[in-house]
């Protein structure tokens, strides 16, 4: 029977693995940090927890987790690791780059990066280095970007770190998608894209299909000019991909990558001409207009002043760019935020405000010069061209034409369209492997499932006889170890009564005894004294004796009077005290060993509960001298004002 009982356990135990197996349930730690943070633990450690809270709220929630983060700078002037000091700063960097703050952010980061590097924690200090390089990406600084991101690569790549493989990756993808590297942006999505089945990240597929959809955009900006029909299969395109970020992003709660991904789409609208679903979008997602991240804010008054522009309302499309032009200052430098300003530029010059209009164009073809923003460089090169003309300064006209045509040459001749068929087809080839990878994985999870189902199917039968089996064992054996069980309890029972019993009696003549102690020290105590005093007293009578013979006897008399007075009352006292007590000197000095003998003496008499009166009695002292004394006792033993120093003695 104990055998098949054990092959119950052994099969029930399997089919729990089995499904913990499958399940995978993860354990939220979260609220029991926040609760940990607010107990009196080391600076160090409730610095490490505040970290991993501002790590946990900075994409979802970037206000909480500033809020976290700054209850760990304080600590900084306490005694806490370099390690934790470094990745405070680079927690509220990207707590700060998801508020879309970009000069805290950088600061916070930088601070990071050397902290990291001091401290030799090259993990992190390459993540401060690779999100270093992503705002300088945002910035427009895209040759600095792509050498700190490529440096940050190979430690990630030496590492094995995929999931920072993966980041780093589309972060360079990104660079190249803002210079119009179409191809070459491709190239590192999809290169980061493969981690996608290693890492099961949803955030991460939902990030990519985002990186696609911005890639298709873009071409179909690029084509509009050359191309319409292809301009709008492209734009068609993007929209399929932001409809399948957008629902990857709200399955995680991702709040900025679906503020993001509805911006995409709503500029795909537009510049479709698909000006009803535009409204219908700014309806639905009117909270991103509002958002803390102030490139999501300016990305949607873009796509909605292009959106006036294109429906003929000019007064409320320049007063759009204005109030974007006017936010220069809160946000980060895009090549979105230049084209706005161009338009808001052409409005100017309807206006008459020529001077107004003319400085913000060529302030965005400077922009687009300097970073090879050739389709922006190419408009607003043909803008002040058309100026220049009807200002009958055909000389700069024709420059500006010239440049305006090699900007459209240019981009011909780097992406041309071999290169956009060629980037479709990958596309295509990419989603179709995609597919098979899925449809392959839904075919290991289905066979797994009814391998699953199977299994359970044969143990639970097998079960279920175990189980029958050992229930009729189990009923014949209950009434035996029923009884059994009853006459051990009456037995326990009667044991209980005879021990607390005796343990009664004991405790009752041990009392006895120590009172029948005290007594006779006392006794034996205050006998020496009366013998010392009246020996004093008759020390004076002996000369007075004439006859030698009288002085002799009463010599002898007062010598025995002295010989009791000698007598040590406490010297029976320890005796008895040890035979009562044997183990109590040993803790003692166990717990305290600087003890003096006095203090041993004074520790004994307390654990007998006399008062300060008696034991300065005993041993011949002033009370306040035996107070000064336990003074001594209570600092050597460590107690507080609160604790009663013979009932800490007594436990002993």
């Amino acid at each position: 029977m104990n055998l098949k009982k054990n092959s119950l356990f052994t099969l029930l135990a399997l089919i729990c693995w089995l499904f913990a197996s499958a399940a995978k349930p993860e354990t939220d730690s979260i609220p029991i940090i926040r609760k940990l943070v607010t107990t009196n633990i080391p600076a160090d450690e409730k610095l490490r927890f505040l970290n991993k809270l501002c790590a946990n709220y900075w994409t979802v929630d970037p206000d909480t987790a500033l809020l976290f983060g700054w209850q760990g700078l304080p600590l900084l002037k306490e005694k806490v690791s370099a390690k934790n000091a470094g990745l405070l700063h680079f927690v509220l960097g990207m707590a700060w780059e998801n508020k879309g703050n970009s000069d805290s952010t950088l600061w916070y980061l930088n601070k990071a990066k050397d902290i990291l590097q001091e401290c030799k924690d090259k993990k992190f200090y390459f993540r401060a280095i690779e999100q270093i390089g992503s705002l300088y990406r945002i910035n427009g600084n895209y040759d600095t970007a792509i050498v700190m991101m490529n440096q940050a690569l190979a430690y990630f790549r030496s590492t094995k770190n995929d999931y920072q493989i993966m980041s780093t990756l589309f972060n360079i993808g990104s660079v190249y998608l803002e210079k119009n590297r179409f191809n070459k942006a491709l190239e590192y999505y999809l290169a980061s894209a493969k981690y996608d089945s290693v890492l099961k990240d949803t955030t991460a597929l939902a990030t990519h299909y985002l990186g696609i959809g911005n890639i298709y955009s873009s071409l179909g900006n690029l084509f509009t000019p050359f191309n319409k029909e292809r301009a709008r299969e492209y734009y068609s395109l993007s929209r399929r991909y932001y409809l399948d970020a957008g629902r990857f992003f709200m399955k995680t709660s991702y709040t900025t990558g679906l503020c993001f991904t509805s911006m995409g789409m709503l500029s795909s609208y537009v510049n479709s001409g698909m000006l009803k679903q535009a409204d219908s979008l700014l309806v639905a997602d009117a909270g991103c207009l509002n958002y803390g991240d102030s490139r999501v804010r300016v990305g949607f008054k873009i796509s909605q002043a292009q959106l006036f522009l294109a429906k003929g309302r000019k007064p409320e499309a320049l007063a759009m760019f204005q109030n974007i032009a006017a936010s220069k200052s809160d946000i980060l430098i895009l090549p979105e935020f230049n084209e706005a300003l161009l338009s808001l530029a052409g409005l100017l010059m309807e206006k008459g405000y020529s001077d107004s209009a003319w400085r913000m164009a060529e302030r965005s073809l400077n922009w687009a010069r300097k970073r090879s923003v050739y389709p922006l460089a190419a408009t607003a090169a043909g803008m002040m061209a058309g100026w220049y003309e009807h200002d009958g300064n055909l000389a700069k006209a024709l420059a500006l034409t010239r440049e305006a045509e090699m900007y459209n040459d240019s981009i011909l001749a780097e992406i041309g369209k071999e290169i956009f068929d060629e980037t479709e087809m990958k596309f295509k080839n990419q989603l179709l492997q995609a597919k098979v990878v899925r449809l392959e994985d839904e075919q290991k999870i289905q066979q797994f499932r009814n391998l699953v189902i199977a299994m359970a199917a044969a143990i639970a039968g097998l079960i279920l006889v175990l189980v029958i089996s050992w229930l009729i064992a189990r009923s014949r054996k209950a009434l035996r170890k029923q009884r059994e069980a009853e006459h051990q309890w009456h037995l326990a029972e009667k044991e209980k009564e005879l021990t607390e019993s005796a343990m009664g009696n004991l405790n009752m003549a041990m009392q006895l005894k120590e009172q029948e102690l005290l007594y006779h020290t006392l006794q034996n105590a205050d006998l020496s004294v009366l013998n010392r005093s009246i020996r004093e007293k008759l020390m004076d009578f002996q000369l007075r004796f004439q006859k030698k013979r009288d002085q002799e006897a009463f010599s002898n008399v007062l010598g025995e009077i002295h010989r009791d007075t000698r007598h040590d009352p406490l010297g029976e006292f320890e005796v008895v005290f040890r035979q009562m007590h044997g183990d109590f000197y040993e803790k003692l000095l166990t717990a305290c060993p600087d003890l003096s003998k006095a203090e041993l003496q004074v520790c004994a008499l307390l654990r007998l509960n006399l008062s300060s009166k008696d034991i300065a009695r005993l041993l011949s002292l002033t009370v306040a001298s035996v107070d000064v004394t336990r003074s001594h006792i209570r600092k050597k033993l460590n107690l507080d004002q609160n604790q009663n120093l013979s009932a800490c003695l007594m436990k002993l």
